[in-house]
């Protein structure tokens, strides 16, 4: 009976023993959730270009600027020079009508003194002039008899100059424009502006918009 229970007693220790021991082993962590990967654009090289931008559709409008149609107007002096036009603009194309026109032309500008009141003062004003230096002058007679002709030049500068050459000298000239009339060719063109301003080009003469009636 006290063998029985010793036997008792020895086992109750062991397995107290064996319960401490599995108590103080180390356990295993548990697994942990690996966190999602990150959705990030991907990595440039500071000097990569960036990539391009997909170019648009041209428009139409851009493409047919060139070949826009309308009416334009070259001049020619001559009834030669409008047919050579006239002859060149239908073989590049273009509807044509020739037209003959009058019109006034500036020749030159006429800078003198008014007449003066009798023969010896127009006299006094040249010999005056010609003290202060200005010779190359006219006394007049005629219709324009008693004035003082100070010159014709073609260029309205060059007269404005020599008018107040005079006039700083004490005298009052005045300009007088001289005209004539002048018969002169119109030739109208319809068709692209391209091929108009081309003809006019190559025979040295300016192209110019018009408002003329259409072609028949």
């Amino acid at each position: 009976m006290r063998a029985s229970g010793l036997r008792m007693a020895v086992y109750a220790l062991a397995l107290a023993n064996l319960v401490v021991l599995l108590w103080h082993l180390p356990r295993e962590p548990a697994a942990r959730t690996a966190p999602p990967p990150l959705q990030a654009p991907p990595l440039r090289l500071v000097d990569e270009p960036a990539p391009p931008a997909a170019a648009g559709p041209v428009s139409p409008g851009t493409a047919e600027a060139g070949a826009a149609s309308g009416c334009w107007r070259l001049t020619a002096a001559s009834a030669e020079t409008a047919r050579a036009l006239a002859e060149a603009a239908r073989a590049a194309g273009l509807a044509v009508e020739l037209a003959q026109e009058r019109a006034r032309e500036t020749v030159g500008y006429w800078v003198y003194l008014p007449p003066f009141p009798d023969r010896a003062a127009a006299r006094a004003a040249v010999a005056d002039l010609a003290a202060k230096g200005v010779r190359d002058v006219q006394l007049l007679g005629g219709a324009r008899a008693n004035a003082v002709s100070l010159g014709l030049f073609r260029v309205r500068a060059l007269a404005e100059r020599r008018r107040a050459q005079i006039a700083a000298l004490g005298f009052q000239p005045v300009i007088e424009v001289h005209e004539r009339e002048v018969q002169r060719w119109r030739v109208v063109l319809r068709g692209r502006r391209a091929d108009a301003a081309h003809l006019a080009r190559r025979h040295g003469v300016r192209l110019r918009a018009c408002s003329a009636a259409p072609v028949g």
